[in-house]
C-alpha cells in the first residue's frame, strides 16, 4: 500500500487542492513497478471540473470527517507461494488507493484485524479488491455491513475461501452477490471484450455498448448471474460469446445495500487514455450510486446535446488545387440540402486560384488555413515553420478578407515547433489527424515537450490552443481494397452512421474529415455526407463549425458547478461558478439521484426533464452569467432526511 501520513485517513481538501493531489498521483504511479501510470485518476474525471462526457461531483463524501470508504488489504502469510500473489493483491489495493487519493475521497486502510461493526459503522462503503480469502468472522461483518445499509464493490472471486491455502469455492458469492463462480478464461483466450450496457444508474452517461479490452491476467475471473444483474457481455477478441454466458461486470443488492462486482481491476484493462477513462468513471458511478450519493455534472455541449457533428474539408499532400476544388459543388449542395456547417482547411494556392468558391464555402460554415502549400511542416526547423505560417496567414487573409483561427498542418502532421509557431500566431485550435479522442481537449504543453523541447520552451501559454480529433475512418486507407464503388459506398454510409451512433451514445465529438482528392465524389458519394448529416440531425447532435466547438469549449470551461442539499431539508441547491467576462448561454446539467424515494416536484430557475429508469435529471438553463448562479431543486420534503448531515 502506499505509505503516506495521510494515506489511510485521508481528510477532505478544497477543491483547488486537487489538482496537487493528482499530480502526486501520477508521479507515485510512474514511480511505482508494475503499476501503469495510466492508473491515475483522468484529470477529466475530477470533482466539479466538466468532463466532454459525465463527470461526477461526488460532493458530501470528499467533505466527511471520517472516511466514508474503507479498502479491505488481503490476509498476510509467510508461506512463499501466497506471498508470490500477494503481490497481486497489493497492485490492486494500490490501484484503489491512487483512485480515491485522486478523487479527493477519504478512506482507510483496513486490515484482517480490524474488519468488524465497530471499525464498519462510520463507513458507506467497502472495497474488497482482492479478498479472494474472508475468514467466518470476516463474511458476517460484510453481510451485517449490507444489511445495514453499506455498499460494497468486490473484485475477483470473493470470500471464495475461508482461509489461505484452503480450497475455494463460491457459497459466499451466491448468498450475497447472486453469482456463481465460472473460473477463469480459457487458454485459447488472450483476452476479451467487455461490452456496457446502458439503461442503468451504474452506467448512467456512459458509452452505450462501449467495449473495454480486458488482457488475459490471473485475477480475471470469470461468473455467472443467479441472482444479480450483469452490466455487460464478454467476448473473446473474435466477437464470439463465451460458454455459459459468463459476465465480469454485475450489480445486486443484498439486504438494504447493494454491490458492483467486477471480474477484473483497473490494471487488467486497456491502458489508453479513453479505456481508462470510461472504466475511472464506471467506478465514480458505482461509487455515487452505491452510496446514494446525488451527483451533478455540466452536460458536453450547448442546450443539452448529447453529442456534436462536424465536417472538416481537409487538402492531402499530392493533390493538385484543381482535384480539391472540382467536387465542390456537389458537396456544398449537399451541405446546403442538411443545412449542415463543415469547416474547410485550405492552403493559400486553393484561396489564390479559386476565389469565388472559397466565398461560397465561408457562406457554408467556416474557411480555416492548412498552410501555403502542402508541404509538411512537421520536421522542419523552428524558424522556417513560423515564416511558412506567418505568410500563409498574411496570404490568407489578404485573399479572404479574415484571419484564419484554425489551423490543420498538411497532412494532420505537426511536432512542438509547430504547436509554438501555431500558438505564437494566435490560432485557436488545431486538428489533429490522430484519432485519439472522441473529445477536445487544451494541449497541455508538459505533456507535448520532451527534455530538448523543454530548453526551448520553459512557459504555457496563458491561452491554450485547442485539440480536436477526426474519425478514424478519415484514414483513406479505411475505405481501400474494395471490389466496387458500389460496395465502398454501401460501407461507408454504414460505418459512418454507426460511428455516429457510438459517439452520441458517449456523449462525444463527431469529427469527419473528408478528403475530396482520395475519397473524389460522385453523387451517391454526396449522398452518403447529406445521409451522414440527415442522421446526426435526427440524433439532436450539436452541428457546428470547428469554430463554433473552440469558441463553446472555452466558455464552458470557465464553469464549474456544486451541489449541496439545501436548509429547509426539501431538495438541493446547485450553485454554477462562471469565473468568464461574460455570459454562456443554453447551459445543460445532468443530476444523477441515486435515491430511488425521491419524488421531484420542481427545479427553481431551469427547465427540467427526469429519466425515471437511470434517475437522470437533466436541467437546462438559458444563461449563465458571470459570477455565481443558484439554482434549487424541490423535492419531496422526506425525501433528504438521511441525506442532508453527510
Amino acid at each position: 500500500m502506499i505509505q503516506l501520513p495521510t494515506a489511510h485517513v485521508y481528510p477532505g481538501h478544497p477543491a483547488w487542492r486537487l489538482v496537487l493531489v493528482v499530480v502526486l498521483v501520477g508521479a507515485l504511479a510512474g514511480a511505482m513497478p508494475g503499476l501503469a501510470p495510466a492508473q491515475g485518476v483522468h484529470p477529466d474525471v475530477l470533482l466539479t471540473r466538466p468532463s466532454a462526457e459525465l463527470a461526477n461531483a461526488l460532493g458530501w463524501m470528499t467533505e466527511a470527517r471520517t472516511p466514508p470508504v474503507g479498502v479491505l488489504a488481503p490476509m498476510r502469510s509467510s508461506d512463499p507461494v501466497v506471498a508470490a500473489s500477494r503481490e497481486v493483491a497489493d497492485r490492486a489495493v494500490r490501484g484503489w488507493e491512487y483512485l480515491l487519493l485522486g478523487l479527493d475521497i477519504p478512506y482507510r486502510i483496513l486490515e484482517d484485524s480490524s474488519l468488524t461493526d465497530a471499525a464498519l459503522s462510520g463507513m458507506r462503503l467497502l472495497v474488497l479488491p482482492a479478498s479472494e480469502s474472508l475468514s467466518p468472522a470476516h463474511r458476517d461483518a460484510v453481510k451485517r455491513f449490507m444489511e445495514r445499509g453499506g455498499g460494497v464493490i468486490a473484485s475477483g472471486p470473493t470470500g471464495a475461501a475461508t482461509a489461505l491455502g484452503v480450497e475455494a469455492d463460491d457459497a459466499f458469492m451466491q448468498e450475497v452477490f447472486g453469482l456463481r463462480l465460472a473460473g477463469v478464461l480459457p487458454d485459447t483466450i488472450n483476452g476479451v471484450d467487455v461490452t456496457l450496457q446502458g439503461g442503468h444508474p451504474v452506467t448512467a452517461g456512459l458509452p452505450d455498448g462501449y467495449r473495454f479490452n480486458v488482457g488475459r491476467a490471473p485475477g480475471v475471473t470469470l461468473a455467472v448471474p443467479l441472482r444479480g444483474e450483469s452490466l455487460g457481455t464478454t467476448q473473446s477478441y473474435a466477437g464470439e460469446l463465451l460458454a455459459d454466458d459468463p459476465t465480469l461486470l454485475a450489480y445486486g443488492q443484498y439486504g438494504n445495500g447493494a454491490f458492483l462486482w467486477l471480474g477484473f481491476s483497473g490494471t487488467d484493462v486497456s491502458h489508453d487514455t479513453e479505456s481508462q477513462h470510461v472504466f475511472q468513471r464506471l467506478i465514480v458511478n458505482a461509487i455515487a450510486c452505491l452510496t446514494e450519493t446525488p451527483t451533478v455534472a455540466l452536460r458536453a455541449w450547448p442546450n443539452g446535446a448529447r453529442s456534436a457533428f462536424a465536417l472538416a474539408v481537409l487538402p492531402e499532400v499530392g493533390h493538385q488545387p484543381y482535384q480539391f476544388l472540382t467536387v465542390m459543388d456537389v458537396l456544398l449542395e449537399a451541405l446546403q440540402t442538411e443545412q449542415a456547417p463543415a469547416t474547410f482547411f485550405l492552403t493559400t494556392d486553393e484561396t489564390l486560384y479559386y476565389p469565388q468558391m472559397v466565398a461560397r464555402m465561408a457562406a457554408t460554415g467556416e474557411v480555416a488555413l492548412s498552410a501555403d502549400s502542402d508541404d509538411l511542416l512537421a520536421g522542419q526547423p523552428a524558424p522556417l515553420q513560423l515564416q511558412r505560417l506567418s505568410m500563409a496567414i498574411d496570404a490568407f487573409q489578404t485573399q479572404t478578407g479574415r484571419r484564419p483561427v484554425g489551423l490543420y498542418p498538411p497532412d494532420g502532421l505537426f511536432d512542438v515547433e509547430t504547436l509554438k509557431s501555431a500558438h505564437d500566431l494566435g490560432f485557436a485550435y488545431v486538428l489533429d489527424a490522430a484519432p485519439v479522442r472522441r473529445e477536445p481537449t487544451f494541449i497541455r504543453w508538459d505533456l507535448e515537450l520532451d527534455y530538448r523541447d523543454s530548453l526551448l520552451i520553459s512557459v504555457s501559454p496563458a491561452r491554450p490552443m485547442l485539440r480536436m480529433h477526426p474519425s478514424e475512418l478519415t484514414h483513406p486507407a479505411y475505405w481501400s481494397n474494395q471490389p466496387s464503388t458500389n460496395a465502398m459506398i454501401v460501407r461507408m454510409a454504414s460505418a459512418l452512421k454507426g460511428d455516429l451512433d457510438r459517439v452520441d451514445a458517449s456523449g462525444g465529438l463527431f469529427l469527419y474529415g473528408f478528403q475530396p482528392g482520395i475519397q473524389a465524389l460522385t453523387q451517391r458519394r454526396a449522398d452518403v455526407i447529406e445521409a451522414l448529416a440527415g442522421h446526426a440531425r435526427m440524433r439532436g447532435s450539436w452541428m457546428a463549425t470547428l469554430g463554433q466547438i473552440d469558441a463553446w469549449w472555452r466558455q464552458r470551461s470557465q464553469l464549474a458547478v456544486r451541489m449541496t442539499p439545501s436548509r429547509r431539508g426539501d431538495g438541493y441547491e446547485i450553485e454554477i461558478d462562471n469565473a468568464g467576462a461574460s455570459s454562456v448561454a443554453a447551459v445543460g446539467l445532468t443530476l444523477l439521484l441515486y435515491d430511488r424515494t425521491s419524488d421531484m416536484l420542481d427545479v427553481e430557475g431551469a427547465t427540467w426533464r427526469l429519466d425515471e429508469v437511470t434517475r437522470e435529471l437533466h436541467l437546462l438553463i438559458d444563461h449563465v452569467p458571470p459570477g455565481t448562479t443558484t439554482l434549487r431543486v424541490r423535492m419531496a420534503p422526506t425525501v433528504l432526511s438521511s441525506s442532508a448531515g453527510r
